[in-house]
């Protein structure tokens, strides 16, 4: 075994091991290999932002090389690496049983902390795969409908996510009720519900009154998030009072409901509550990853377009009668002064705010 299969082998036992990642990062830099020093400066933290920009240069032009064997799986556009290892992995649609079959305990996938697989593998494909014990540390798994209904993965498995996606062409009329005796599902408190479709106000009110109708089988989840490639300020809006609508979403439907959230244009806000009480607060999430660390298209919005995304859902949500906002930036990430100004005073449209806060700075109102 090479020094390199014996430190990925070493990783994928241990993936958040910090020390065992700085041994490999010092054989790489020792190889004159560049991710070695991503690894280095990501395990050091507080990057600045010369260090930040270096890092997810060398990312974008080394991202292939360093998925190894997992690149002809990868789509490359949807697919995240954080500190020189891969953490979401978006498979690419069309692959054949063998290419996922040939990966089964690859090393490289202990890192990967969210799998999106395309709905149009079958299920039979998937089993022993999703099986591997290198994929336990798993967070975020996302299937398309009939995926989770038919999958059957071995008695050994220990692949457990907490969070469990839906992908839909449509607006789940049919989709949720079945996956309630499918085990990866009852055992998840975090669910998504990833669409295609364009969540214009009329889509979302849709997509909740299929929700609402299939309430019973998302009686154990926490957290409900609706995702959408194609959306609108609008529909981003709508769903998130569409918890308030007729007091049904928070009340016997969905019994430990605790977080109502939506997530477009990478943008995502998560409305909260506290025991039994209303969703009156907001987290206003920035830190979805920069270029380079995710290869996306060219249409991916920029920090400014996130900002302007953001204040304009905040303007929007006067009736949640929020009382805290926080923001979450990027790390090391600041917002300019009329920036926070812009985000503040769409905030407190709702006339309840009594909590701003950016995250890493003072939580107090101006």
């Amino acid at each position: 075994m090479t020094r390199e299969a014996t430190l990925l082998q070493q990783l994928a036992e241990r993936p958040d091991d910090r020390a065992l990642r700085l041994v490999f990062s010092d054989w790489l830099q020792e190889l004159g290999d560049e991710r070695g020093e991503v690894i280095a400066l990501w395990a050091r933290g507080n990057l600045s932002l010369t260090e930040r920009r270096r890092v997810a240069r060398i990312t974008t032009t080394q991202a292939g090389r360093w998925l190894g064997p997992l690149a002809p799986l990868t789509d490359l556009h949807r697919t995240r690496f954080v500190g020189g290892f891969v953490e979401e992995l978006a498979c690419a649609p069309g692959r054949s049983p063998e290419a996922f079959g040939a990966l089964t305990g690859e090393p490289r996938l202990a890192t990967v902390r969210s799998l999106t697989v395309p709905p149009t593998q079958t299920p039979a494909q998937l089993g022993g795969f999703l099986s591997s014990p290198v994929l336990r540390w798993l967070q975020r798994l996302e299937l398309g409908s009939s995926d989770w209904q038919d999958l059957q993965l071995s008695k050994n498995s220990t692949l457990s996510p907490p969070r469990v996606v839906v992908g839909s062409w449509g607006v789940f009329h049919k989709e949720l009720s079945p996956l309630s005796r499918v085990r990866l599902f009852q055992q998840a408190t975090e669910l998504g519900l990833s669409t295609t479709e364009f969540i214009n106000p009329l889509m979302v009110l849709e997509i909740h009154q299929a929700v609402l109708q299939q309430h019973r089988a998302l009686q154990g989840f926490e957290e409900l998030t609706l995702a959408a490639r194609y959306g609108v300020v609008e529909g981003s809006a709508q769903w998130l009072l569409a918890c308030d609508l007729e007091g049904r979403a928070t009340g016997t439907s969905f019994p430990r409901l605790r977080r109502w959230g939506v997530e477009s244009s990478e943008v995502l806000f998560v409305r909260s509550r506290e025991a039994d009480g209303p969703f009156c607060h907001l987290t206003v999430d920035l830190s979805a990853p920069e270029a380079g660390e995710k290869r996306a298209a060219s249409s991916k919005p920029n920090a400014e377009q996130r900002i302007a995304v953001a204040a304009a859902v905040l303007v929007q949500l006067g009736p949640a009668r929020l009382t805290s906002v926080v923001v979450k930036l990027p790390e090391g990430g600041r917002l300019r002064s009329h920036e926070r100004h812009t985000l503040f005073a769409a905030a407190r449209r709702s006339g309840s705010l009594e909590q701003f806060s950016v995250v890493g700075e003072a939580a107090v109102l101006p």
